[in-house]
C-alpha cells in the first residue's frame, strides 16, 4: 500500500511538473506571438526552471534575444547549458552555435558603425575601442559612440584588426575571428 503511494505521488508530481512547465512555454509562445518579448522572457526561464531539460525552449528563448531583446550574453549562458544537458544533443549545441555566431557578427556591425562615426568626427585612427565610451582627449571627439563595448556571447573579446587606406575597417572577435569585413 505504501509503494502504491509513493508511487501515486512521484507519477503526481511528475506530471504536475511537467504539465507546469509546458504551461509556461506556452505561455511564452502567446507572449511572444503578441510581441511582448520581456513577458515570453519571463515564461521561457519559468519553463526551463521546472524542466531543465527542455531544449525547445532553450532554443526558443535564445532566438528571443538574438532577434528581440538584443541580450547577446545570456545567449552565451543558454549555449553552456545546452553544451551540459545529458544526454548531449548535438542538434541543439548546434543551433545555439549558429546564433552565437550571429549575435558576434551583429556586434562586429555595430563596432563599425560606432568606429565609422569616431574616424569622421576625430579624423585620426583609433587605437582602443574603449575610445568609443571614453573621452581619448582627441579633438573633434562627440562620444560615447557607444553604452558599452557589446560582448561576445561565446566569451570573446573585440578589437580592431585594422583600418586600410580604402577605407575598409576589420574588427576581429578573439573567438570567431573577423569573418565578415565591413
Amino acid at each position: 500500500m505504501k509503494k502504491a503511494i509513493c508511487l501515486f505521488l512521484i507519477a503526481a508530481f511528475l506530471l504536475f511538473g511537467c504539465s507546469q512547465g509546458n504551461k509556461n512555454l506556452k505561455k511564452a509562445r502567446e507572449a511572444a506571438n503578441k510581441g511582448n518579448y520581456e513577458e515570453a522572457e519571463k515564461y521561457y526561464k519559468l519553463s526551463i526552471e521546472k524542466t531543465p531539460e527542455d531544449k525547445i525552449a532553450l532554443l526558443e528563448l535564445a532566438q528571443i534575444y538574438m532577434d528581440e531583446l538584443y541580450k547577446s550574453e545570456e545567449i552565451g549562458g543558454l549555449y553552456e547549458k545546452a553544451k551540459s544537458l545529458k544526454p548531449y544533443d548535438e542538434v541543439v549545441e548546434r543551433e545555439l552555435s549558429i546564433l552565437v555566431e550571429k549575435v558576434c557578427a551583429r556586434n562586429r556591425v555595430v563596432l563599425f558603425d560606432a568606429i565609422n562615426k569616431y574616424l569622421l568626427d576625430c579624423s585620426t585612427d583609433i587605437s582602443d575601442i574603449e575610445n568609443l565610451i571614453k573621452y581619448p582627449g582627441i579633438d573633434g571627439w562627440e562620444g560615447p559612440y557607444l553604452k558599452e563595448v557589446p560582448h561576445c556571447p561565446d566569451g570573446g573579446f573585440y578589437m580592431i584588426d585594422g583600418i586600410y587606406a580604402d577605407g575598409l575597417i576589420k574588427v576581429r572577435c578573439s573567438r570567431h575571428g573577423s569573418k565578415i569585413s565591413f
